[in-house]
């Protein structure tokens, strides 16, 4: 599972930095730690929505289910761990707001990458929300795409391994 992980982290992190590098802007330490906050947070969320798929998909094989429903959050967030994650990343837009050099809003263009949410980014805490939702979005289907989710063909314990 550590490689879906890093997989989903990392175009969770393209998306962020690759807005950030095609700017002008330059960054300052403020806004470097800014932006590595972010990006923690990020991963933190990435791994909370890896667990709870993981878990689901283990109890749901035991039982023998497919492992179709273990990819809404109503069914991998049980234990509240995915958004505890989410509220987290999104509350580091307050400690954003004031860094010198930090006008991530600029440098999306005001508008978050599909599959993200909000479309329309016009505050930090919007941004954050956008990246927490990018964040989940991704992991999920990254899990889709690698356990092979049931539209696509069976999930079976041996592909759980």
């Amino acid at each position: 599972m550590k490689r879906n992980g890093f997989l989903a982290v990392a175009g969770v992190m393209a998306l962020l930095f690759a807005a950030s590098t095609a700017s002008a802007t330059t960054w300052t330490k403020d806004s470097a730690k800014c932006r590595a906050s972010l990006a923690k947070n990020a991963g933190k969320v990435v791994k909370a929505v890896e667990k709870g798929i993981g878990g689901c998909m283990k109890n749901d094989l035991k039982t023998g289910g497919d492992g179709a429903a273990c990819y809404l959050a109503a069914n991998y967030d049980l234990k509240g761990k995915v958004q505890k994650a989410v509220t987290k990343l999104v509350a580091g837009a307050a400690k954003c707001k004031n860094a010198p050099g930090t006008d991530m809003i600029a440098e999306y263009n005001g508008a978050c990458p599909s599959p993200g949410t909000p479309a329309v980014i016009t505050t930090l805490t919007d941004l954050h929300n956008c990246i927490a939702n990018l964040a989940v979005n991704l992991t999920v289907q990254t899990y889709k795409d690698l356990m092979r989710h049931p539209a696509n063909g069976s999930v079976s314990k041996n592909g759980q391994k």
